[in-house]
């Protein structure tokens, strides 16, 4: 796990932010925007994006080819419209039963290699106004060049990813509308920065980070895997362990997608 001392830090929040940080960023781009991401469809983001390529910004996108659901046509307008303004959009998907990861689920973009923005949420609109979640903005040249290399490795094609084109090849445009470049003010802190990247060292890095915890622990989540209520090591024993020792240890976790039988 890479550390990486003094990096300047804007937290922001989800639906409160509506995503004014990301546009922000996008906006000031001056030569590149790397992009991975589960889900797009976010019309404002999309504008903004459309706006740095007619300034001659390079955009290359990394998109899940098989999420839960399929492709909403929305997304595949959307990229159409990015795709015809210049961007490089790539699939990853499962081909001849190879697929280096079950899912490109990250949310994260590299603009002009020092600026790196990850968030919790798909950059979509239901997301962006009616999701919690959380992100962040970091500026930090060493921190942007490693998770650079993470990307570039991702968007090389090794037998399973598809160009854009070659999958949609009749699709048709969004009508994106001009974008106005806007002021915005944020408030920023200066902090160590450590990446934990999926599914390299998640693992040991979240147990060693959760149990070095000496006052409190404070987590969201989707949901929390039945089993963990079964067995010692995972996050859940680790929360409960801290719980045992005084700790001040709260977990709230969303049960909309939970079987009823759990």
């Amino acid at each position: 796990m890479r550390t990486f001392e003094d990096s300047e830090v804007t937290p922001f929040s989800f639906p409160e932010s509506n995503g004014e940080e990301i546009l922000a960023h996008i906006q000031d781009a001056k030569e590149s925007i790397r992009i991975s991401i589960y889900t797009f469809d976010n019309k404002d983001v999309a504008s903004a994006i459309k706006f740095a390529l007619d300034n001659g910004v390079k955009v290359q996108m990394l998109m899940e080819g098989s999420p839960a659901g399929g492709i909403d046509s929305d997304e595949i307008r959307v990229l159409t419209s990015l795709w015809k303004s210049g961007a490089e959009i790539k699939f990853i998907c499962s081909t001849d039963s190879y697929k280096r990861y079950q899912y490109v689920h990250s949310k994260y973009a590299i603009i002009d290699d020092d600026i790196t923005i990850i968030t919790s949420e798909n950059w979509t609109d239901s997301a962006f106004s009616g999701n919690r979640g959380w992100g962040t903005v970091i500026r930090n040249e060493e921190c942007a060049s490693y998770l650079k290399r993470i990307f570039d490795s991702d968007f090389t094609d090794k037998g399973d990813l598809d160009d854009f084109r070659d999958m949609y090849p009749t699709s048709i445009p969004y009508a994106l509308k001009q974008y106005v470049p806007t002021e915005y003010e944020f408030n920023s802190y200066i902090a160590d920065v450590s990446p934990v990247i999926c599914p390299d060292y998640s693992f040991k890095t979240l147990k060693r980070f959760i149990l070095s915890t000496t006052e409190r622990i404070y987590s969201q989540q989707l949901n929390v895997q039945f089993g963990w209520t079964e067995s010692d090591d995972n996050p859940l024993q680790w929360m409960r362990e801290l719980g045992s020792k005084g700790i001040d240890t709260r977990l709230l976790v969303d049960v909309t997608y939970d079987s009823p039988y759990d």
